[in-house]
Order: structure tokens, then sequence, then C-alpha cells
């Protein structure tokens, strides 16, 4: 088991406590100065002692802890713009005391990038009836792989069923037969290169890393043509700045 897994596996056997959402300022460290205390000439006077560093420190080591089985303790720092954000959310949302829903109000947060960025959920709503008049005959995407593509341009709806077809996550395998474990960043790959063969045939197209798209490039094309096109970009988009 990994460390994350053993410790989900521990608050099973012995729950910590559940953090009380809140939100609140960092606190600046400096302390209140001292009232004057009554001098007694009986006494010696003390030796005067060094100040403390009273400075807090300048981050803390964030937080992603198991609680229990299906809760989890999170703490981070944000800037105000965050808060605001956050607030005005809750606002949007019709949600009162923002501070005491916290977690509500980031859950549905999440749900709506996932619902607009996640691949995933984009080929969920392809396949409700409502969107079947939209979708394009699989049968005629098809026939039309076995002609000259003008372009190495992948429809949504084909990029969608590949993420899909590779579980969202980077198709590479190296020697020993391990899989790469990247879940970002992915890109769609041609097995067949596009540049030689012409083709979009969904089934000859892999998703990969940018790491191992770039590697399976160089094996074809070699390390310099891949190098010289990088550059060729990279002037480019300094000459339309």
């Amino acid at each position: 088991m990994t460390r994350k897994e053993t410790e989900e596996y521990l608050v099973a056997l012995r729950p910590k406590p559940v953090f009380e959402p809140s939100i609140r300022k960092r606190p600046s460290g400096r302390q209140p100065a001292a009232p004057p205390q009554p001098q007694n000439d009986k006494l010696p006077p003390k030796a005067p002692q060094p100040p403390l560093d009273q400075t807090p420190p300048s981050s803390s080591p964030p937080i992603l802890q198991p609680a229990k089985p299906d809760e989890f303790n999170f703490r981070f720092s944000a800037d105000r713009d965050f808060k605001d954000k956050f607030e005005r959310l809750a606002e949007v949302l019709g949600v009162e005391n923002a501070q005491k829903h916290m977690a509500d109000i980031l859950e549905k947060a999440l749900d709506i990038a996932l619902e607009k960025k996640d691949p995933e959920k984009k080929l969920e709503r392809r396949k409700k009836p409502e969107n079947s008049s939209k979708t394009k005959s699989r049968l005629d995407e098809i026939a039309k792989n076995d002609e000259p593509a003008k372009s190495r341009y992948i429809t949504s709806e084909v990029s969608e069923r590949v993420h899909a077809r590779a579980g969202y996550q980077c198709e590479y395998k190296a020697v020993d037969g391990r899989r790469c474990i990247s879940r970002t960043g992915l890109q769609i790959e041609h097995v067949r290169p596009f540049g030689i063969f012409h083709s979009n045939d969904e089934r000859l197209l892999k998703l990969l890393c940018a790491q191992h798209n770039g590697l399976a490039a160089e094996r074809v094309y070699g390390p310099a043509f891949i190098q010289r096109k990088i550059d060729e970009r990279r002037r480019r988009r300094e000459a339309a700045r």
C-alpha cells in the first residue's frame, strides 16, 4: 500500500477530528506590548531578555489528510481575490453563510468546471438521446477515414471517444510493460504519422502525454527535424507579438 492508501485505511480504525470550515486572515505575529511592571527597589533589576522572534513562518505544509473513511481535511492559503470570488460564487449560487458551507460551494464549483472541461462529461452529454440527431454516423466517419485527410484536425466527438477509450490516461508503455500514469496535458497521437499517411482514422489514434508524444514523433522524423519545427513555431509566435 502507498502512504496515502495506508492513511486512508488507518482512519477507519481511528478517525481524526474533522476540521470546522473557517476563513481567517493569517496572524501578523505581533504581540501587544506588556504593561509596565511596578519597580521594586529591594529587588535587583532583571537582566534584559533578547526579544523573541514572533515572525510567523513564510509558509506551512499543505494538508490533505483523511479524517474518516469518507471525509478529508483540507487546508490551504489564498489571496484576497480568491476570497472575493468565493463569496461572490456563494451569492450566485444563492448560498447563505458562505463560510459555513465552504465544502458545498467548492464542490459545486468543481462540478461546473468538470462539466465544461472534462472530456468524459462531454462524451456523456453526447450519448444522451437529445443529442443523437447531432452526432454523425459512425459508419460515415469510418468510410471517410479511407480518404486522405486535408488536415490533422480531430473533431471533438472523435477526441472524446479516444480519451474515453484510453481511460483518460497516457497510453505509453515502457519496455517492462509499465504504463505512463500521466492524466494531464494529454495529446492525440497518430499511430500512422499524419505527415506520411494523411489519415485521421480513429482506430489508429492514441492518447499520449506531451513528453511521450514528442518521443513518438522523434522516433519517426528524428530529433533534428522535431527541433527545427519547434524553433519555427517559436519564431512565428514571436513575430506575431
